[in-house]
């Protein structure tokens, strides 16, 4: 039976980050300059508008639940979520600047 859209999504999002994650170091987790390489390939519109390179650090060590210097699958599927539902926000009538 071939993959539901939604199950293809799930493949999509678990295949960048192998990508990114097999860089350097452990090879499934993000280090901070992997974790850099992630956003900017796969959110580049969302990065449009940052214009302070050092937020993406503060996003790194808020993603850094556990305090490991490295983000994790889960750390990262609670970026994705956030993103997503700042998105869904937006569609709604959020303001613009929520998910940009």
């Amino acid at each position: 039976m071939p993959l539901t859209e939604m199950e293809q999504c799930i493949q999509t999002i678990l295949k960048h980050f192998h990508e990114s994650a097999g860089k350097e170091g452990n090879y499934d987790t993000l280090n901070k300059a992997e974790l850099k390489g992630f956003i900017t390939k796969n959110f580049p519109n969302y990065m449009k508008k940052v214009t302070d390179p050092s937020i993406l650090d503060n996003v790194f060590e808020q993603m850094d639940t556990n305090k490991d210097q490295e983000i994790s699958f889960g750390e990262i599927m609670q970026f994705v979520t956030i993103v997503a539902i700042l998105s869904h926000d937006r569609l709604h009538g959020g303001s613009e600047s929520s998910a940009q």
